[in-house]
């Protein structure tokens, strides 16, 4: 494109030229394009029309990156998709060549102290993966592949995305496209997301007013975002109440960004020409910044630019309010010491002194984000303080005991938990997700999150187990959907089932999967005879045909509605020669609409009754008991169920028998699997109930709503037990209970016609006596059988139902058996109890010879006391014995003490002497204080 001829000049593609493609990225490097990624189309567009055709057509997403030299004529392409890994660099996922991705975007940055030239690739969504989260990183001359080990605010993966670098700050802003909900929605985001190259860290910013995708977006000027167009649709009819702006598929409006400021505002002119998948850049060597929005899609494909112009430079501005307001021109200016200049010329800061003013007003902190923030890094990276929780600042964490992180730095090591592992909507990407730690001279990688199945979610494994090497991605994961190829196997698998393109996409990727509305026609559960035929053939009714874009109607002129459907435009079919032009209805089908079954009368209306067991207004149903499909004069045949079943499949005639237990598409055997017999002597198949169990039928699901009778059979086998019969329906429904014995194979009734509803809370009992009834089992033949049959009843409802043979309670045998029982446990007491007696007497006896062997054992021996009449009294008593005990520092004192005679002779009845023992303690155990003094009187 010429910016000064403004012409558009075709460039000769040379050398191995990559497949058409779309939704891919690319970037401009040096003399070079880089493309990488995208939808490689299988073939050339029909006649649908433009690219809405080609996705339509079930192209392969790829991972290819191709460099193309820029000359002034033509392009020299090379394929240079890596095949083999690089040592020094962690490949995305393990795969060494890059994710096969759409709708992802791209950024040309410069990292490190050498400046290495390097693609920073955003998002997008996979086949298999489904919406990525991982930031790729290509780089350019060495050919190899890496993954960003981000960290910070958890920036959510996104289709239809734009990715643009901001030269003033160094930044890369990411802003809204098509995300995923959960595992099955998906819906457009206004997220703002800013990305620091060096430090990988995710920051969030303000979200725009309105959500879209597939937009386009450059810096119209350094800290100026320019947004244009997007599908801002997101499904919603309320949403499209309230918010008018989101109902429309393709937009025309405009937003700026102020980076520096932090604020959205509208373009100063209003919506031009609406479209979505539009590209954008800025035009070089212009005298004023100007902006180029080319191409799109408004429901064709367009091939005009806009040009969008910033307004007057700063310099023009002369007073503070005029300079601080020239965002909304698509200029930055600051106002520095009573004068307006622009932003680049001070260069980016964080904060300025007070000689420079740069906003109005200060950005807008959102306390609400710290709310949202479940962990230290996404706090700390939403400008909040985290301490044990999020909050606003660090002064509402005086309470907390936790340590207070401000920064992402602080936070440490980021760990895994549910707020990561839930960003993951898809089993391969769950299970993809790795945690990596150095262990010696290898990296060891571990399984971070697992797929729970039951929940359908993403949950935070919390298995030790290190896997070596690069963790296989998806292992336990079911077939991804992209790879199912029949609408059968596809809606089993909870996938998205597109008849008219025969692709199987995620539930949450449809408008990742067609951005363009390439479906025409898709389905989650059931595969109508259309899912399996693609093309015009497939339809039989001129509705359905006219329903096809590329489709019209060749009447075959009887007048009753029959005809063919077939590829064409609105004058004539593609092969004119196989339906002249009088029978041709592209616009609208034929007056008299019968299926071939009936002619119309003068107000073009079907002549009633249809031919060949057809009905309804315009002859497309069969009648009650036959299947077919009267579409198109086809056959209606009737059922074949055996008189067993009263209607069948209107597709296939498998029939709906209306007594549970038969099975067959003609009802024609009994469900054996299931416990359902067939009688030697009757027709039909009965369910044999075991005694003295009660069975319960739950007759409540979608396949039992055919059902209208059921059979049971119950055979007693104690020959002198009385079986007891129960029964409890909870909706209306009849029974029969018939006998069959031995000697007489035919059945006897019993009871005919009985409502066993009113018997809901009391269940209708019956008991049948031994002495009328022969019970048991003779020569492996059972000697009476019962057969219960339950009928006129309609879904839903329960049964229940039970046969038992419980002897009657003897009392006279009871109380004598209980009496001897209880006799005989008091004679085994007594018994037990003179036992222990005379062994408590043993051993108190045993324990007395031993203490009189010890005591005959101990050392003894002889002292003399001589007594003499008279004497003073005085002097310290002897002991007259002195026994130590073992190691020496305790003793038994023996001393000869003088009984009182009160005032006798000698003290009565005995001698006026006794031995009196203590025991006592040897050694010196007190030590006399030193200043006590040494001299004192003893008491006499």
């Amino acid at each position: 494109y010429n910016t000064v001829k403004r012409e558009w000049t075709p460039m000769e593609a040379r050398g191995e030229i990559p497949a058409s493609r779309f939704a891919h990225s690319s970037i401009i490097y040096g003399n070079e394009i880089v493309v990488y990624g995208g939808v490689v189309a299988s073939d050339e567009p029909d006649r649908g029309g433009g690219l809405a055709g080609v996705e339509g057509r079930g192209g392969e997403v790829t991972n290819e990156v191709w460099r193309g030299m820029i000359d002034a004529t033509s392009i020299q392409w090379r394929n240079v998709t890596p095949t083999t890994c690089s040592p020094h660099y962690r490949p995305p996922l393990g795969h060494c060549g890059g994710l096969n991705l759409s709708g992802h975007t791209s950024v040309l940055v410069h990292l490190g102290k050498t400046k290495k030239p390097v693609m920073l690739v955003f998002f997008g969504h996979s086949p298999h993966y489904g919406y990525m989260h991982l930031v790729q990183e290509f780089y350019i001359d060495e050919s190899v592949w890496s993954v960003s080990n981000t960290r910070g605010w958890s920036a959510r993966a996104g289709f239809g995305h734009t990715a643009v670098f901001d030269e003033l700050s160094r930044k890369v802003y990411v802003h809204a496209g098509l995300v995923s909900e959960s595992e099955a929605t998906q819906a457009p985001s206004a997220a703002l997301y800013e990305y620091e190259i060096e430090t990988r860290i995710w920051r969030p910013l303000p979200s725009a007013p309105t959500p879209r995708y597939l937009h386009s977006a450059v810096f119209i000027s350094p800290g100026v975002l320019l947004v244009y167009g997007g599908n801002s649709h997101n499904d919603s009819a309320v949403a499209s109440v309230s918010n008018p702006a989101t109902a429309k598929c393709f937009s025309g409006a405009a937003l700026l960004y102020d980076v520096r400021c932090q604020q959205w505002m509208s373009a100063p002119f209003g919506p031009v020409s609406a479209r979505i998948g539009s590209a954008a850049a800025l035009l070089p060597l212009q005298s004023r910044r100007t902006a180029l929005i080319y191409a799109g899609f408004d429901g064709r494909l367009r091939s005009d630019a806009l040009s969008l112009t910033v307004g007057d430079k700063c310099s023009s501005r002369s007073d503070e309010a005029a300079c601080l307001n020239t965002a909304q021109y698509g200029t930055s200016c600051v106002w520095k010491q009573d004068r307006c200049v622009a932003i680049e010329e001070i260069g980016w800061k964080d904060s300025f002194d007070s000689s420079v003013k740069a906003c109005v007003s200060p950005p807008v902190f959102e306390e609400r984000r710290c709310a949202t923030a479940e962990y230290c890094e996404a706090c700390a990276a939403a400008n909040c303080a985290w301490c044990g929780a999020c909050m606003p600042s660090s002064h509402h964490c005086v309470r907390h005991s936790h340590q207070i992180a401000v920064t992402v730095e602080e936070c440490g090591a980021s760990g895994v938990g549910g707020e990561i592992c839930g960003r993951y909507h898809s089993c391969a990407a769950c299970h993809a997700h790795l945690h990596r730690h150095p262990h010696g001279s290898e990296e060891l990688s571990q399984r971070a999150c697992y797929w729970d199945y039951d929940s359908v979610k993403c949950r935070p494994a919390n298995t030790t187990t290190d896997m070596r090497s690069v963790a296989t991605t998806g292992g336990g994961c079911n077939a991804a959907c992209a790879t199912l190829t029949t609408c059968a196997n596809c809606t089993a698998e909870e996938c998205i089932w597109c008849a008219s393109t025969g692709r199987c996409v995620d539930k949450n990727a449809y408008g990742a999967s067609f951005p363009l509305g390439g479906c025409r026609a898709w389905s989650t559960n059931g595969c109508g005879s259309s899912s399996h035929v693609t093309g015009c053939g497939a339809h039989v009714s001129c509705a359905s045909c006219r329903a096809e874009p590329a489709c019209g109607w060749c009447d075959d002129g009887a007048g009753g509605g029959r005809g063919t459907c077939l590829p064409g435009g609105e004058r004539r079919p593609h092969h004119p020669h196989v339906c002249p032009h009088r029978r041709w209805h592209f616009t609208r089908c034929p007056a008299c609409q019968c299926n071939g079954h009936a002619i119309c009368d003068s107000q073009n209306r079907c002549i009633q009754p249809c031919a060949a067991r057809a009905i309804g207004d315009h002859c497309e149903m069969c009648a009650p008991a036959h299947w077919g499909s009267p579409l198109n004069g086809g056959v209606c045949q009737p059922c074949e169920c055996n008189a067993q079943a009263v209607s069948c499949a209107a597709d296939t005639g498998r029939c709906y028998c209306s007594t549970k237990g038969l099975a067959g598409d003609r009802c024609e055997k009994c469900d054996n699997t299931n416990h359902y017999h067939a009688d030697l002597y009757n027709k039909g198949c009965y369910y044999d109930l075991a005694v003295d169990y009660q069975f319960t039928f739950n007759l409540s699901k979608k396949e039992d709503r055919h059902l209208s009778a059921i059979n049971f059979r119950n055979a007693p086998v104690k020959p002198d037990v009385d079986a007891d019969f129960s029964i409890t329906c909870s909706a209306h429904a009849r029974m029969n209970l018939t006998v069959r014995t031995r000697t007489d194979p035919a059945e006897r009734t019993l009871f005919s016609d009985v409502n066993c509803t009113n018997f809901r809370y009391k269940p209708f009992q019956y008991r049948f006596a031994k002495s009328e009834h022969a019970f048991g089992v003779e020569d492996n033949v059972t000697l009476t059988t019962f057969f219960v049959y339950v009928y006129d009843f309609r879904p839903p409802l329960w049964i229940q139902i039970s046969f038992s043979q419980y002897p009657k309670l003897n009392l006279q045998q009871f109380f004598i058996t209980f009496s001897s029982c209880f006799l005989l446990l008091l004679l085994v007491a007594a018994a037990l109890w003179k036992i222990k007696q005379k062994y408590d007497l043993y051993r108190r006896r045993q324990r007395l010879f031993v203490e009189m062997e010890q005591m005959a054992s101990r050392p003894f021996s002889q002292v003399c006391v001589e007594l003499e009449r008279g004497g003073s009294g005085a002097g310290v008593p002897a002991p007259v014995a002195l026994e130590p005990c073992k190691w020496g520092r305790a003793a038994v004192l023996s001393l000869l003490v003088r009984l009182p005679t009160g005032g006798t002779g000698r003290a009565p009845p005995l001698g006026g002497l006794a031995v009196a023992s203590a025991l006592v303690t040897l050694g010196h155990h007190h030590h006399e204080r030193a200043d006590r003094p040494r001299n004192h009187n003893q008491c006499k």
